[in-house]
């Protein structure tokens, strides 16, 4: 496998981690809070649902952050090489 190949692999599986780990945060902060036993407990946040900002709105922004952070300082650019 090429260093070019290796290196692909390396940050495919950087974003597969980076996806799976705030998917896992989005769903199952939702899935623990967004039905309480009691609707009336639920809390409002600026505005929203108490779960929306803590389950999907601050994920986002982390996610935002992360992702332009993975960007900018871990992916590299590479040119194609054409083999004749």
């Amino acid at each position: 496998m090429s260093d070019l190949a290796q290196r692909s692999l390396k940050e495919a599986i950087w974003i597969l981690v980076i996806w799976a780990a705030f998917a896992l945060w989005v769903l199952g902060y939702a899935g623990f809070y967004a039905y309480p036993k009691d609707p009336s407990t639920m809390g409002l946040t600026f505005g929203l649902p108490t779960w929306v900002v803590w389950g999907i709105v601050l994920p986002w922004i982390f996610s935002t952050v992360t992702t332009i952070w993975f960007c900018l300082f871990v992916m590299e650019d590479h040119d194609n090489e054409v083999h004749e």
